[in-house]
C-alpha cells in the first residue's frame, strides 16, 4: 500500500501544552474540535513513543464505490492498520505543517460519544485561511467517497 506517511512523537506534551503549540504554530480549530479536545476522550500518554502514522484513501482499502466508516476500519485492519487515539490528531498536525490547501485528512479514530451534541473525530484540512484541526460529526450510515483520505497507525 503507498500511502504518505508521518512519524510522530507522542508522551511529550500534556493536552494544555498541546492546545498552546497548536496556538503557536496558528492552527484553527472549529467549535467541535475544541469540544473533543476538552472532553475526557481526548487523553495524551505520558509514556514517550514513537508511531508511524499512514495516509490511505477508501478507493486504496478496496472500496471504488465509497463505504461506511465500519467496512473502512475492517480493511484497515486486513492491512495492518489500527486507529489512532484523538491526541495522535493534534500531534499529526503540528507535525504535518506543508500539507497542500484543499486537501483533508481524517483521522481514524473510534468514535468516543455515541449522541448526536458530541463530535466523531477529528480532519485535518489547509485552505486560505491557514492550517486547521478541526472536529467533525458523521453518523454509522455516512457513506464515505473513495477518494477520502484516512490517516491510520502502521502497526509494527
Amino acid at each position: 500500500m503507498e500511502g504518505k506517511t508521518w512519524k510522530v512523537e507522542t508522551g511529550t506534551h500534556s493536552k494544555a501544552q498541546l492546545l498552546l503549540a497548536l496556538s503557536e504554530y496558528k492552527i484553527n480549530l472549529n467549535a467541535y474540535a475544541a469540544m473533543l479536545f476538552m472532553s475526557q476522550a481526548f487523553e495524551v500518554s505520558t509514556e514517550r513513543q514513537t508511531v508511524e502514522l499512514v495516509g490511505v484513501s477508501v478507493h486504496e482499502l478496496g472500496f471504488t464505490e465509497g463505504t461506511l466508516f465500519a467496512d473502512i476500519l475492517k480493511a484497515a485492519k486486513h492491512q495492518g492498520l489500527a486507529p489512532c487515539a484523538f491526541e495522535l490528531a493534534a500531534y499529526l498536525r503540528l507535525t504535518y505543517l506543508t500539507q497542500d490547501k484543499g486537501t483533508i485528512l481524517t483521522v481514524a479514530s473510534i468514535p468516543a460519544f455515541s449522541d448526536e451534541i458530541h463530535p466523531t473525530g477529528f480532519y485535518l484540512r489547509a485552505d486560505d485561511a491557514g492550517l486547521w484541526l478541526r472536529g467533525y460529526r458523521a453518523s454509522d450510515d455516512w457513506l464515505w467517497p473513495p477518494e477520502s483520505v484516512f490517516v491510520f497507525v502502521k502497526k509494527a
